[in-house]
C-alpha cells in the first residue's frame, strides 16, 4: 500500500489489541530507560499525542534512543495492549517508526488513554474510569 494510501488510526479510537495500527503523532515527553528486560534489553517509555488524545508509547533499545519530544513520527505496522490495567501503543517486532518532521502538529493531551483503567473481558474489551 503507498504511503498517501495508508489508513491512519487517531488515538483516540485505539483499543486493547489492536494489530497493524498505523499512527502520525508527536512526542510530548521521553522518559529515561527505566526498564531492563530479562533479556537485557532497554525500554524507553514515552508519552505521544495526536489531535485527538494521548498515550504511552513503549520503544525497546535503540528506537528509544534516538526518539525526542518534539519529534512528529509514523508508526507503521504497530499494535495495543494492557499492562497493569492500562492501554500501551507498541511498535512490535514487525513494525517501523519513522521520523518525519518536528514541533509542527496541533495536538490533544487529554483525555490520555493509557489512564484510562481497561477490564479485560472475552467477548470485547471495556473500559471503566475516565481519563
Amino acid at each position: 500500500m503507498k504511503e498517501n494510501q495508508e489508513k491512519y488510526t487517531k488515538i483516540s479510537e485505539l483499543r486493547p489489541r489492536q494489530k497493524n495500527v498505523n499512527c502520525v503523532f508527536i512526542v510530548l515527553e521521553k522518559g529515561q530507560i527505566n526498564t531492563k528486560t530479562k533479556d537485557n534489553h532497554n525500554i524507553t517509555h514515552t508519552l505521544v499525542a495526536d489531535q485527538t488524545a494521548s498515550i504511552h508509547l513503549s520503544l525497546w533499545d535503540d528506537v528509544g534512543e534516538v526518539i525526542q519530544p518534539g519529534d512528529l513520527i509514523r508508526l507503521c505496522g504497530g499494535y495495543t495492549s494492557l499492562f497493569k490495567n492500562s492501554l500501551i501503543l507498541y511498535v512490535g517486532k514487525y513494525g517501523s517508526i519513522q521520523r518525519i518532521g518536528e514541533f509542527i502538529m496541533a495536538y490533544s493531551e487529554t483525555p490520555n488513554i493509557s489512564l484510562v483503567q481497561w477490564n479485560e473481558d472475552q467477548s470485547n474489551s471495556k473500559k471503566t474510569g475516565n481519563a
